[in-house]
């Protein structure tokens, strides 16, 4: 039947189950009898590879017959197997961890290597056939969505700073300031616009300066907090920039605090949308265990179909393989789309923004009293 939460048919009465072969079968020998002659029947397992087997049913006076364990795939490849590699290897587990998992649970063997292998690289094929149609999808729909909020049919692309060492301070730390600006406005361009001049005035460090800076005791502004607080005649200034690197800053600021260049960032998310699609490869193709080149292509395509259709976008490739989506799969998925999408709304909520500005400006303020005991050489990772 079709579901009305998502236009696809589910499989109602399909689903698997572990089960105890001997428990199971010798009981029913001992219920049912042959339909042709009324004898005694019992039930044998052959033809097995891997997961996947035939039922064998025997009668003494008549032919056997056989049933398969589950369905075939293009009717020769037993379902199941296909099915319990790609379930795995979602999970970042490889051809030894599946060997581990079913001699754990006393089931037989998997597949051999060869025939492992064979899978994954139609796995390979049917994850890049859907995550070319995710892209084309997702381009289509981004370009809409650019032209009715911001009269323009580009599309902004954003890269992964992971070329750069975690926590190595450059000479400033404007880059962390223009970020914070941009992820604390994204529902107004000038307040951007304010937000980001601000950061580089504040860091002349004179009374005067500081007029561009977020005012109140919630300020990153120190100053700005001190004269809430009213203690400004305590107050002292951090050495200033110096006047010449001010000058050469400033045509960069221009740049960077453009109109074409701020729309792009309207509406933004405070995510970082390049850790998040990261995290789902990794966990599908750890950095902890070495995983060839095949492997994490489907890694990076699940990651892509994922992180724009959820969960659910997987269905394609399941379908792509001639493996069913039964009730509980389809269930999973779309349960697990609906929470991340609630989750995400909780992350962009004012209350969430309140919480996470106030621990990054505490992280960044320690980095700055280790950068003024240290010099500005400090940073996780220098001395390799």
């Amino acid at each position: 039947m079709k579901d009305g939460k998502c236009d696809r048919e589910v499989d109602e009465s399909f689903g698997y189950r572990f089960i105890n072969f001997l428990t199971v079968f010798s009981v029913i020998s001992q219920v049912v009898v042959c339909r042709e002659c009324k004898g005694d029947v019992t039930f044998l397992e052959g033809s097995r590879r891997g997961l996947g087997s035939k039922i064998i049913v025997k009668c003494n006076n008549c032919s056997d017959h056989s049933i398969n364990s589950c369905p075939l795939i293009n009717d020769r490849a037993y379902e199941v197997n296909t099915r319990m590699i790609f379930a795995i290897r979602l999970l970042g587990i490889g051809i030894n961890g599946i060997k581990k998992f079913c001699a754990f649970m006393d089931l037989p063997k998997p597949v051999f290597q060869v025939t492992y292998d064979k899978i994954v690289s139609n796995i390979s094929i049917a994850t890049e056939c859907v995550r070319t149609l995710c892209l084309k999808s997702a381009a289509e729909e981004e370009k809409l969505l650019s032209i009715e909020h911001n009269n323009n049919d580009g599309l902004t692309v954003s890269g992964d700073g992971s070329w750069r060492k975690r926590g190595f301070s450059l000479l400033t730390i404007f880059y962390y300031f223009y970020g914070l600006a941009i992820r604390l406005n994204t529902e107004s361009v000038e307040k951007m616009r304010n937000d980001i001049w601000a950061t580089l005035y504040h860091k002349i460090s004179t009374d005067e300066q500081h007029n561009k800076c977020p005012v109140g005791i919630d300020s990153w502004c120190s100053w700005q907090q001190s004269k809430a607080l009213g203690t400004l005649s305590s107050y002292q200034h951090k050495p200033a920039m110096h006047k010449d690197v001010f000058e050469a800053i400033k045509p960069i600021y221009k740049d960077l605090s453009s109109d074409d260049l701020l729309s792009r960032c309207l509406g933004g998310y405070t995510q970082n949308q390049n850790e998040s699609f990261n995290a789902v490869v990794w966990a599908i193709a750890p950095k902890t265990v070495s995983s060839g080149k095949t492997v994490l292509d489907i890694a990076s395509d699940i990651a892509t179909i994922t992180f724009n259709e959820g969960l659910s976008g997987l269905f394609s490739i399941y379908d792509a393989l001639g493996i069913i989506v039964g009730r509980s799969l389809f269930d999973f998925c779309m349960e697990s789309d609906a929470n991340r999408i609630k989750a995400a709304e909780r992350s962009i909520s004012e209350k969430s923004k309140t919480a996470r500005r106030s621990l990054t400006l505490s992280r960044k303020e320690q980095e700055d009293q280790n950068t003024n005991l240290e010099g500005q050489l400090y940073g996780a990772g220098i001395a390799e």
